[in-house]
């Protein structure tokens, strides 16, 4: 029977979770479509600057310590005007120009508040604007917008840097009250509105497997005998089945194995006990027995998005009666994909 040790299971989620989104794109768009998130901070601050670029640099670092957020990889800028910027232009969102502009606006969770940038600043947005970037739903808060619901700076003293008070949005409300809600002292500590650049839809990952017979310019090349997956790349949600071809490699083979590590391109002999090089890092692998070697292996992956993306490096081993027993075959180099 195929044997999956459930070590390698945890391989292959240990390797991938870490560093795993949470986020994920909106359900009403498609691969390649294109959009925006906006978020309120955590975190607060006063509204006595009178240059924008503190503000960006504010919202900006925030987001740079949410994980999910981050991996995005795509700027954010505060929805937020001073006497010399308008909230609309700070963020790229002006739709003054003739017919519909730009690209719909989300909250992080995937509710969408407006189809376009006309539609962001034409009064009023589908949904309240309350998610913060850590996903956490506010209430009662009040974020410096400086800036009606329009997106222009409301009059040089209810800007941001105005005094003696500055205008601030209430993110719990859907009405023209998102951005113009109260009028605030500057020195008060409250959140603000981040909003991202452009985010594109990611087309689905697809597996990956690549084979590799040895280390390149070493002169250790292993044969040519595991293959890849007969019915299913390493696809979640699907079984894995590659082989090992017997036909070309160890015909009286009486068990089989697959060496599992993270990505490893070096390689080495083990002495007069194997044939062939060890092409996997043994200090950090599993290993996947296989006891009928005429069939293939069975490889079940989870259902799990974290493990999209992951990649290792498996080995395919044979054993039989010769001598030397082992005889390590060659390398896939695999990622695992959506499809």
């Amino acid at each position: 029977m195929n044997l999956f040790h459930a070590t390698a299971l945890t391989l292959f989620a240990a390797a991938t979770t870490a560093t795993a989104q949470s986020f994920t794109h909106p359900a009403d768009l498609a691969p390649g479509d294109q959009y925006r998130i906006l978020v309120v901070t955590d975190t607060t601050r006063d509204a006595l600057s009178t240059d924008i670029a503190d503000y960006n640099a504010f919202v900006a670092g925030e987001i740079g310590n949410v994980a999910d957020l981050a991996a995005l990889n795509v700027g954010w800028r505060a929805l937020a005007g001073t006497a010399a910027v308008d909230a609309r232009d700070n963020t790229g969102t002006n739709p003054s120009a003739p017919g519909i502009q730009g690209v719909p606006i989300y909250l992080r969770d995937g509710q969408r508040l407006a189809d376009n940038y006309d539609d962001l600043w034409d009064g009023a947005l589908a949904a309240a604007p309350n998610v913060t970037s850590s996903g956490a739903v506010t209430t009662g808060e009040r974020v410096w917008s400086g800036g009606n619901q329009h997106g222009i700076s409301f009059e040089p003293n209810r800007a941001l840097g105005g005094a003696p008070t500055v205008l601030a949005g209430i993110p719990s409300q859907s009405s023209a009250a998102w951005m113009f809600g109260n009028l605030l002292s500057p020195t008060d500590s409250r959140p603000l509105y981040a909003l991202s650049a452009v985010i594109m839809v990611p087309f689905p990952q697809p597996a990956v497997e690549i084979v590799r017979l040895g280390v390149p310019g070493s002169g250790n090349i292993n044969p040519d005998a595991l293959r890849p997956g007969a019915t299913s790349g390493p696809v979640i949600g699907q079984t894995w089945d590659p082989f090992l071809d017997h036909s070309v490699f160890v015909p009286n083979a009486i068990w089989d194995f697959l060496l599992i590590s993270p990505p490893f391109t070096n390689g080495y002999l083990i002495g007069p006990l194997a044939n062939g090089s060890v092409l996997v890092d043994l200090g950090a692998h599993v290993a996947v027995i296989n006891y009928y070697p005429e069939l293939p292996f069975a490889l079940p992956l989870p259902n799990d998005m974290a493990l999209v993306g992951g990649q290792y490096t498996v080995q395919g081993v044979s054993i039989d009666d010769s001598t030397p027993p082992l005889h390590f075959a060659n390398v896939l180099d695999i990622t695992i994909g959506e499809v």
